[in-house]
């Protein structure tokens, strides 16, 4: 419970990407998204219907990102909604159909990225490091502005998936591609 009410009190100024010094690196960035990752999994909540069977394990999966696994280490041998975390690379869409959340970084095969960002995969929660991610039709970017990482979010396609979304990991993004529709 610590750990949720942490998240919570992090996320909404975003973790910072820099080193003490104040000089931003790759490491450092790296872990920050790292962290933002493992915090998003437990605000969201995947059907039945996006694992093989109630044995299959909580796939995080890595394409172009292979230097992110080393970050993710800390997850291993954790759950996610009572099921084992398993962390792979993926290379082809079909790989990519059975993870429930995917990291997508700079060296992404594109018709990987456009798969996460075109709806054909509802079940799977796209996250990319870059805006463009989210402006073209993918769920979740972590990006880093002014020293920290920012959610950004893309409503539309929070809405098209099979996801559940928690309202607080929604209330948390910095920049909302389309903007959320407006009750009343």
């Amino acid at each position: 419970m610590k750990r949720l009410i942490l998240a919570l009190v992090l996320l909404p100024a975003g973790l910072p990407a820099a080193e003490s010094d104040g000089v931003a690196s790759a490491d450092a960035t790296l872990a920050a998204k790292a962290e933002w990752l493992g915090h998003i999994t437990r605000f969201v909540l995947w059907p039945d219907s996006a694992f093989a069977s109630a044995e299959a394990p909580f796939r995080l999966c890595l394409a172009g990102a292979e230097s992110f696994a080393a970050p993710l280490a800390f997850l291993r041998g954790q759950t996610v909604a009572g099921r084992r975390l398993q962390i792979e690379t993926v290379h082809s869409v079909a790989e990519l159909a059975r993870c429930q959340i995917a990291y997508f970084g700079s060296a992404a095969d594109e018709a990987l990225r456009t798969s996460a960002q075109d709806g054909r995969l509802p079940k799977l929660l796209g996250v990319a490091g870059d805006t463009r991610f989210t402006e073209q039709g993918g769920t979740l970017a972590l990006v880093t502005e002014g020293g920290a990482i920012r959610l950004h979010v893309n409503f539309a396609s929070v809405r098209a998936s099979r996801l559940q979304f928690s309202a607080k990991l929604l209330e948390l993004a910095h920049t909302q591609h389309p903007a959320p529709r407006k009750s009343g």
